[in-house]
């Protein structure tokens, strides 16, 4: 069975403060006779890029987050700008964050953030080949420090809370899987 699905009747702005936009949706289920008020936050889509260096470090980048009040070490991250590329913000954020760029971008997965309230996705992308070719290029309130951490660091690092944001974590799953993929394409060619 197939769940119930609500009419957006209506649209009202009820906040803009340029980074996020809240909408108040009037919905409706007509076969219920039903209306009620939902709010849905519009943010820009981000991305997260998960970078090695041409020796096999893991580029993380340390900040002050203020929703948390906490100094977080974190994957080079950022909003994608209006008709930009997630490909293009991802080699974008990486060399503006931490000054590295890369020789091969391969995007892992796309996927809604939170769909009961927000609008945005959030992309994926390993960077690898990593070299660092210049400074960083931080936006005025931009306050990021860049550090290096071994491969084997990083999985034990999500679960000690010295990398704090579920993001990482994914970003591990979604590079585990495509590694299971490729060595299981490799054995079937192997087969053939």
């Amino acid at each position: 069975m197939n769940p119930k699905k609500w009419n957006i009747v209506g649209k009202e702005e009820v906040l803009n403060t340029g980074f996020l936009k809240v909408h108040a949706l009037k919905c409706e289920l007509p076969e219920e006779n039903k209306t009620h008020i939902f709010n849905s936050v519009e943010l820009k889509d981000w991305v997260i890029v998960f970078a090695l260096t041409t020796d096999g470090q893991l580029i993380v980048v340390k900040q002050h987050r203020l929703a948390t009040d906490k100094i977080t070490l974190e994957l080079p991250a950022g909003a994608v700008d209006a008709g930009e590329d997630p490909q293009e913000a991802a080699k974008r954020e990486l060399l503006e964050e931490t000054g590295y760029t890369t020789s091969l971008l391969v995007p892992l997965h796309s996927m809604d953030v939170n769909p009961a309230i927000e609008t945005n996705q959030a992309h994926f992308f390993l960077a690898s080949g990593c070299t660092k070719v210049g400074e960083q290029d931080l936006d005025p309130d931009e306050y990021v420090t860049v550090d290096l951490m071994s491969y084997d660091d990083f999985y034990p690092a999500i679960f000690t809370n010295s990398l704090s944001v579920l993001c990482a974590y994914m970003a591990n799953q979604f590079i585990n899987n495509a590694l299971a993929d490729a060595e299981n394409e490799q054995i079937k060619n192997q087969n053939k």
